[in-house]
């Protein structure tokens, strides 16, 4: 796949400062330039001191008082006065009183400026999870010497900053932008970065002398265009109002009491992911039940068995792709009859209620003694309140009969069937 390459040159520009910041004691930098004293991630110096533009003007100064002797690194006597003009790369010791008081190297930051060049994106080997930028600017070493004449490498930090497109929840409207900053030791030739899952502007800036100068720079920047698909599936059983129906929901897997009604999403990162193909089928004998092309649907399963829901998500004008699938169980039928009920109004056990699952057709008919009807439903999630035309029966023992078929099949696959009969006790 050929990748369309962008990229934009690099200038610096440079902010004056005019400015005089005292180092430490009494020795002070002369300039009319912005300046930096390093004392951090340094050897054997005192500081290294980073002028942005050495002239004839730019000194060090010594305010105190005492015999005074200059020399540079080499030794050469320089100056016995409190001043000591400066030049680039270039060590200064300063001895008062025959004693050294301070070992500083000078560095004309002015002259390591990002040299032109272009950030240009190189195709990479996966785009789908890495992107490969191509750096063609160039930033030079600043080396600087230490007492002992041994030189180092003062090392440069650049700041790659962009906007990452990340999932930080459970619905579409969990994605979210979030600023990323993260370092780069020196400039490398190759910046390699995770694809990211929007469309983002990288930008380079730096060094951190030059924003700790205040310095204002030119970026390296490029406009990247995503290709990368993610999604984040979720399947949420919808509950039913019927607490007396066991295993409505779980909180480990998406099973549950048919008919068991899923909500799914796919969660994806529009608008790169473009298409969206959701097939569900039986897990046993791979039968595809339904597809759909939305982002997100609700399905109902009706009877018991293991399914799959596959997801999978596609872009516009790019190979990268997701897919995603998760298990939905739905629980063989249950029905449980309890003998006994309290309908007094303290709200326990009120009502003679049945506990069931993954039931399809239910009818129950309540008897007194003498066989005379006084409850009849053919909706499971509904019990006898205790009453009989809006009174309260007496105490004593009814008779149940129930008739019902559950989603799962027998041996012969014929709908498994329930006929259950027995006494309830009616407390008060």
């Amino acid at each position: 796949m050929r990748i369309k390459q962008h990229h934009i040159r690099l200038t610096l520009l440079v902010a004056v400062l005019l400015t005089s910041m005292t180092m430490w004691g009494q020795l002070q930098v002369v300039s009319s330039n912005a300046y930096l004293q390093v004392t951090t991630n340094v050897i054997d110096v005192d500081a290294v001191i980073l002028i942005n533009g050495i002239d004839a003007s730019t000194q060090l100064q010594f305010q105190g008082a005492g015999t005074l002797r200059w020399e540079d690194h080499n030794g050469t006597l320089l100056s016995t006065t409190t001043n000591v003009t400066v030049n680039n790369a270039t060590g200064y010791r300063l001895k008062v009183n025959g004693q050294q008081q301070a070992f500083v190297w000078v560095i004309d930051y002015s002259l390591y400026a990002l040299q032109g060049g272009d950030l240009i994106e190189q195709e990479s080997a996966d785009p789908c999870q890495r992107i490969e930028l191509r750096n063609e600017a160039t930033a030079r070493q600043i080396m600087y010497g230490d007492s002992l004449g041994t030189m180092h490498t003062l090392i440069r930090e650049f700041t790659l900053s962009y906007d990452d497109y990340v999932f930080t929840g459970d619905s579409a409207a969990s994605w979210q932008y979030q600023r990323v900053d993260s370092t780069l030791i020196g400039l490398p030739s190759v910046i390699y970065l995770p694809s990211p899952y929007n469309n983002t502007r990288y930008v380079v800036r730096g060094d951190q002398f030059a924003l700790q100068m205040g310095l204002t720079t030119d970026s390296l920047v490029i406009d990247y265009y995503a290709k990368a698909i993610t999604a984040h599936l979720t399947a949420t059983v919808i509950e039913r109002d019927g607490l007396n129906e066991v295993d409505r929901s779980s909180n480990t897997d998406v099973s549950g009491s048919a008919p068991l009604v899923v909500q799914f999403n796919a969660n994806s990162n529009i608008p790169i992911a473009a298409y969206h193909k959701w097939t569900i089928y039986n897990f046993d004998n791979l039968d595809v039940l339904a597809r759909y092309s939305d982002t997100e649907f609700r399905y109902t399963f009706n009877e018991t068995g293991s399914y799959i829901a596959k997801l999978e998500v596609a872009g516009e004008g790019t190979d990268c792709e997701y897919v995603d699938s998760v298990r939905i169980i739905v629980r063989d039928s249950y029905i449980e009859v309890p003998n006994v009920f309290t309908p007094n109004g303290d709200g326990v056990n009120d009502e003679f209620r049945i506990a069931y699952r993954s039931i399809k057709q239910y009818s129950i008919k309540v008897v007194n003694r003498w066989g005379v009807v006084v409850y009849s439903s053919n909706d499971p999630t509904k019990g006898w309140d205790g009453n009989i035309n809006g009174k309260p029966a007496a105490e004593g023992t009814y008779f149940y009969f129930i008739e019902a078929y559950g989603t799962d099949r027998d041996s012969k696959n014929r709908y498994m069937k329930y006929k259950k009969c027995g006494d309830i006790n009616l407390l008060r």
